[in-house]
């Protein structure tokens, strides 16, 4: 395969991930819980907001009330929302 076809293909994938497409429609459910991931590593799964924020603050730094607000807005769009980067890989919270 051609280097731009790769790099093209590269793209795709990541615009895909980035996006949420890869993961099927998203729901809104609002439920109050959701999933922290790192990379492909999930150190919380369907878990309440108070753990995910303090799971987030562990990951990324600083306090668990500053990332209430990323994390309420992943449980009510129903889309993942990256929250920082840690080691190369991405840490972010999932519905």
């Amino acid at each position: 395969m051609k280097s731009w076809k790769k790099t093209m293909v590269g793209a795709a994938l990541g615009a895909a991930l980035l996006t949420g497409a890869w993961a099927g429609p998203a729901h809104a459910d609002g439920n109050g819980r959701a999933d922290v991931v790192h990379g492909t590593t999930v150190h919380l799964k369907d878990a309440p907001m108070d753990r995910v924020t303090k799971k987030l603050a562990d990951l990324c730094g600083g306090r668990a009330s500053s990332y209430a607000a990323k994390a309420r807005k992943a449980d009510s769009t129903g889309k993942i929302v990256i929250v920082c980067t840690r080691d190369g890989e991405t840490v972010y919270v999932r519905p």
